[in-house]
Protein backbone atom coordinates (compact mmCIF):
# COMPACT_ATOMS: atom_id res chain seq x y z
CA UNK A 1 0.00 0.00 0.00
CA UNK A 2 2.95 2.32 1.01
CA UNK A 3 4.32 2.22 -2.84
CA UNK A 4 0.91 2.84 -4.32
CA UNK A 5 0.52 5.92 -2.14
CA UNK A 6 4.49 7.13 -2.99
CA UNK A 7 3.22 5.95 -6.33
CA UNK A 8 0.61 8.73 -6.30
CA UNK A 9 2.62 11.21 -4.73
CA UNK A 10 5.04 10.93 -7.81
CA UNK A 11 2.29 11.11 -10.49
CA UNK A 12 0.53 13.71 -8.65
CA UNK A 13 4.11 15.84 -8.50
CA UNK A 14 4.58 15.39 -12.13
CA UNK A 15 1.30 16.65 -12.82
CA UNK A 16 1.97 19.91 -10.88
CA UNK A 17 5.32 20.20 -13.57
CA UNK A 18 3.12 20.30 -16.32
CA UNK A 19 0.49 22.77 -14.14
CA UNK A 20 3.31 24.80 -13.84
CA UNK A 21 4.07 24.77 -17.69
CA UNK A 22 0.66 25.51 -18.55
CA UNK A 23 0.99 29.18 -16.17
CA UNK A 24 4.27 29.29 -18.15
CA UNK A 25 3.08 29.23 -21.20
CA UNK A 26 -0.02 31.93 -20.30
CA UNK A 27 2.33 34.08 -19.12
CA UNK A 28 4.52 34.13 -22.51
CA UNK A 29 1.35 34.13 -24.16
CA UNK A 30 0.78 37.79 -22.38
CA UNK A 31 4.38 38.79 -22.50
CA UNK A 32 4.14 38.75 -26.42
CA UNK A 33 1.46 41.44 -25.89
CA UNK A 34 3.54 43.45 -23.83
CA UNK A 35 4.49 46.79 -25.11
CA UNK A 36 7.13 48.20 -22.13
CA UNK A 37 9.10 46.70 -19.23
CA UNK A 38 6.22 47.94 -17.38
CA UNK A 39 3.89 45.63 -18.80
CA UNK A 40 6.06 43.05 -18.75
CA UNK A 41 6.85 43.07 -15.11
CA UNK A 42 2.81 43.74 -14.20
CA UNK A 43 2.32 40.25 -16.42
CA UNK A 44 5.68 38.78 -14.88
CA UNK A 45 3.76 39.01 -11.34
CA UNK A 46 2.05 36.04 -12.81
CA UNK A 47 5.16 33.38 -12.90
CA UNK A 48 6.01 33.42 -9.40
CA UNK A 49 2.76 31.18 -9.80
CA UNK A 50 5.15 28.88 -12.30
CA UNK A 51 7.89 29.35 -10.12
CA UNK A 52 6.19 27.70 -7.24
CA UNK A 53 4.24 24.92 -8.46
CA UNK A 54 7.01 24.25 -10.34
CA UNK A 55 9.88 23.89 -7.84
CA UNK A 56 7.59 21.93 -5.18
CA UNK A 57 6.05 19.93 -7.54
CA UNK A 58 9.96 19.34 -8.96
CA UNK A 59 11.05 18.60 -5.40
CA UNK A 60 8.20 16.29 -4.72
CA UNK A 61 9.09 14.62 -7.89
CA UNK A 62 12.55 14.00 -7.08
CA UNK A 63 12.13 12.60 -3.38
CA UNK A 64 9.27 10.54 -4.48
CA UNK A 65 11.50 9.19 -7.55
CA UNK A 66 14.23 8.41 -5.68
CA UNK A 67 12.05 6.36 -3.05
CA UNK A 68 10.65 4.52 -5.64
CA UNK A 69 13.85 4.07 -7.68
CA UNK A 70 15.51 2.69 -4.73
CA UNK A 71 12.53 1.07 -2.63
CA UNK A 72 11.21 -0.75 -5.90
CA UNK A 73 13.13 -0.60 -8.43
CA UNK A 74 16.96 -1.12 -7.09
CA UNK A 75 18.02 1.65 -9.41
CA UNK A 76 17.93 -1.04 -12.38
CA UNK A 77 17.46 0.32 -15.74
CA UNK A 78 19.59 3.21 -16.95
CA UNK A 79 16.01 4.79 -17.52
CA UNK A 80 15.78 6.37 -14.04
CA UNK A 81 19.13 7.66 -13.28
CA UNK A 82 19.06 9.74 -16.90
CA UNK A 83 15.60 10.93 -16.31
CA UNK A 84 16.74 12.11 -12.62
CA UNK A 85 19.62 14.00 -14.39
CA UNK A 86 17.42 15.37 -17.03
CA UNK A 87 15.23 16.35 -14.11
CA UNK A 88 18.27 18.53 -12.76
CA UNK A 89 19.09 19.62 -16.30
CA UNK A 90 15.68 20.58 -16.52
CA UNK A 91 15.86 22.95 -12.95
CA UNK A 92 19.03 24.82 -14.28
CA UNK A 93 17.96 25.73 -17.59
CA UNK A 94 15.02 26.96 -16.09
CA UNK A 95 17.48 28.84 -13.81
CA UNK A 96 19.75 30.32 -15.98
CA UNK A 97 17.59 30.84 -19.29
CA UNK A 98 14.69 31.85 -17.33
CA UNK A 99 15.22 32.55 -13.91
CA UNK A 100 18.06 35.27 -14.43
CA UNK A 101 16.38 37.17 -17.18
CA UNK A 102 13.22 37.58 -15.45
CA UNK A 103 14.69 38.50 -12.07
CA UNK A 104 16.32 41.05 -13.96
CA UNK A 105 13.34 42.47 -15.57
CA UNK A 106 11.48 42.27 -12.40
CA UNK A 107 14.44 44.16 -10.23
CA UNK A 108 14.10 47.13 -12.94
CA UNK A 109 17.25 47.16 -14.63
CA UNK A 110 16.12 46.82 -17.86
CA UNK A 111 15.39 50.35 -18.34
CA UNK A 112 11.80 51.56 -20.03
CA UNK A 113 11.24 48.65 -22.57
CA UNK A 114 11.78 45.15 -23.02
CA UNK A 115 14.88 44.03 -23.58
CA UNK A 116 15.77 43.00 -27.01
CA UNK A 117 14.86 38.96 -27.54
CA UNK A 118 13.37 38.50 -23.96
CA UNK A 119 10.33 36.87 -24.70
CA UNK A 120 12.05 34.96 -27.16
CA UNK A 121 15.23 33.48 -25.34
CA UNK A 122 11.81 32.72 -22.49
CA UNK A 123 10.20 30.81 -25.39
CA UNK A 124 13.29 29.06 -26.36
CA UNK A 125 14.28 27.83 -22.56
CA UNK A 126 10.53 26.81 -22.32
CA UNK A 127 10.28 24.49 -25.31
CA UNK A 128 13.71 23.03 -24.61
CA UNK A 129 12.10 22.20 -20.47
CA UNK A 130 8.68 21.28 -22.20
CA UNK A 131 10.71 18.79 -24.35
CA UNK A 132 13.00 17.20 -22.32
CA UNK A 133 9.94 16.89 -19.58
CA UNK A 134 8.02 14.71 -22.40
CA UNK A 135 11.50 12.61 -22.66
CA UNK A 136 11.17 12.28 -19.15
CA UNK A 137 7.59 10.80 -19.39
CA UNK A 138 8.40 8.73 -22.19
CA UNK A 139 11.51 7.31 -20.45
CA UNK A 140 8.93 6.86 -17.41
CA UNK A 141 6.65 4.38 -19.97
CA UNK A 142 9.13 2.64 -21.63
CA UNK A 143 11.59 2.26 -19.03
CA UNK A 144 14.73 1.59 -21.47
CA UNK A 145 17.33 -0.90 -19.35
CA UNK A 146 20.46 0.21 -21.35
CA UNK A 147 21.93 3.66 -20.93
CA UNK A 148 22.12 4.55 -25.01
CA UNK A 149 18.64 4.35 -25.35
CA UNK A 150 17.85 6.15 -22.49
CA UNK A 151 20.02 9.01 -23.73
CA UNK A 152 19.48 8.86 -27.07
CA UNK A 153 15.57 9.70 -25.62
CA UNK A 154 17.11 13.06 -24.26
CA UNK A 155 19.04 13.67 -26.74
CA UNK A 156 16.10 13.62 -28.83
CA UNK A 157 13.99 15.59 -26.79
CA UNK A 158 16.28 18.11 -26.39
CA UNK A 159 16.90 18.53 -30.02
CA UNK A 160 13.01 18.89 -30.28
CA UNK A 161 13.07 21.29 -27.91
CA UNK A 162 15.50 23.67 -29.95
CA UNK A 163 13.82 23.40 -32.42
CA UNK A 164 10.87 24.25 -31.41
CA UNK A 165 12.34 27.38 -30.13
CA UNK A 166 14.07 28.57 -32.66
CA UNK A 167 11.02 30.24 -34.93
CA UNK A 168 10.94 32.35 -31.64
CA UNK A 169 14.38 33.77 -31.71
CA UNK A 170 13.74 34.11 -35.32
CA UNK A 171 10.86 36.16 -35.42
CA UNK A 172 12.49 38.28 -32.89
CA UNK A 173 15.96 38.96 -34.99
CA UNK A 174 13.65 39.37 -37.85
CA UNK A 175 10.87 41.93 -36.22
CA UNK A 176 14.38 43.80 -34.74
CA UNK A 177 15.99 44.00 -38.07
CA UNK A 178 13.11 44.63 -40.37
CA UNK A 179 11.37 47.68 -37.70
CA UNK A 180 14.68 48.95 -35.83
CA UNK A 181 12.54 48.73 -32.72
CA UNK A 182 14.09 46.00 -29.78
CA UNK A 183 12.10 42.73 -30.17
CA UNK A 184 10.75 41.54 -27.08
Amino acid sequence: MQHLVILFLHVASAMGIVASFGIESLVLAQLRAAHSATDARSVLASYRYAQRAGAASLIATVVTGIYLATVYWGWRGAWMGIAFLTLIAIAIIGAIMTGVPVTRLLRGNSGPAVPSGFVARLSVSFAIRLMLFVGIVFLMTVKPAAPVPALSVVAIAALLGVAFGLPALRRAQATSNDSGVPAR
